[in-house]
């Protein structure tokens, strides 16, 4: 709460002080107030169109085929919510090659409820990308298959991760899959 009122105060009294050169003081207030509250609903308006509402159930593969990152990630959740198969959608090798880190996230998810295994090497492949929840999530999604060839490559993983967050998702995954720790390791 802190950080807008701040940004609204600083904003009113910065077109105050220049309506207060060519304007009375009362004038310069309300149009400093009319300004930051077009703004402001500029702003809103801006936030409400990025919103998508959640794809229907039968056109989950032109959502994926979006230009719209937001549509993508829509049906993105729809695929994994209702355990669909994401390596059967056209869209599917687009999707992984996509620069927002969002997509590849929820690909990621999407790809823990996929029995094909022709999208395991995929979900391995996302481990090495370079944001790391993506990878928590590429981890979190090979304890979610379980398939137990997995523990190897998440031990990997475990190893050569200098992140936190995705060790323990990691070890979250290994746990998952029935992987119990014996000594040191």
């Amino acid at each position: 709460m802190g950080f807008p009122i701040t940004f609204y105060t600083f904003f009113v009294f910065s077109f105050r002080a220049v309506f207060g050169l060519f304007l009375s003081m009362r004038t310069s207030s309300v149009c400093a107030s009319a300004i930051c509250l077009a703004i402001g609903i500029a702003l809103f308006a801006v936030f409400v169109q990025s919103r998508v509402k959640s794809a229907e159930i039968g056109d989950v593969a032109s959502a994926l085929e979006s230009r719209r990152w937001q549509e993508r990630v829509a049906a993105l959740k729809l695929v994994e919510k209702g355990g669909k198969e994401a390596g059967d959608f056209r869209a599917y090798r687009s999707i992984i090659k996509s620069t927002r880190i969002p997509v590849r996230y929820w690909l990621a998810r999407s790809l823990g409820v996929s029995r094909n295994p022709e999208t395991y090497d995929d979900l391995v492949g996302l481990l090495d990308d370079p944001h790391p929840n993506v990878v928590s999530m590429a981890f979190y999604a090979l304890g979610k298959r379980g398939d137990k060839r997995a523990i190897s490559v998440i031990l990997k993983g475990i190893e050569s991760s200098h992140h936190w967050y995705n060790q323990w998702y990691a070890y979250k995954a290994l746990r998952s899959l029935g992987w119990k720790q014996t000594g040191l390791q």
